[in-house]
């Protein structure tokens, strides 16, 4: 689901900023990251409570359901957040801007989870669950920054149709 949100999300930023309908696109911006939100907290929810059926359909191996427990209990604290990273890239995209998704995926892989996990492995001990927590910080920051970037992205087509319809007033008079 998030991915189809995710896709049509593009296209109604494009639709609704290229028309000046700036309300529909905070409305349908909120819908998106409400929506997601609620879905992916629910899966986090039940994978938080279930990690050993879910790892269960695919082995029998003790070991390997013991740490795909771990991990999974760890990594869905970052699940009702990175709707908003997803549906901020989308949303970008669809006012014609491909580079802020870029840097928000270069925040969170290259200078938040690759960083943490070095120092992990070669200064720390080397546990392999504060890797999966790198990966719930790179999560969170991407999803911040990319929330609060398309924020103010949108605040600024906001101001400059406002200025536009002052100059078009004063245009006709």
């Amino acid at each position: 689901p998030m991915i189809g949100m995710a896709g049509a999300f593009v296209s109604s930023v494009g639709y609704f900023s290229g028309g000046g309908k700036l309300e529909r696109l905070r409305t349908i911006q909120r819908f998106a990251y409400g929506f997601l939100i609620f879905f992916m907290s629910t899966c986090a929810l039940l994978f938080y409570m279930f990690p050993d059926v879910i790892y269960g359909v695919f082995t029998d191996a003790a070991p390997v359901i013991g740490i795909g427990t771990t991990y999974l209990r760890i990594n869905v604290l970052a699940y009702p957040l990175i709707p908003l990273s997803i549906v901020s890239a989308a949303g970008f995209q669809g006012i014609g801007r491909g580079v802020p998704p870029f840097f928000i995926a270069l925040l969170r892989s290259w200078l938040i989870v690759i960083p943490l996990s070095w120092y992990n492995a070669f200064v720390l001990d080397g546990a392999l669950i504060n890797i999966w927590y790198a990966m719930v910080i790179g999560h969170s920051a991407s999803a911040a920054v990319g929330a609060t970037w398309l924020g103010l992205q949108i605040k600024k087509l906001e101001k400059r149709k406002e200025a536009d319809a002052k100059t078009d007033q004063r245009s006709t008079t």
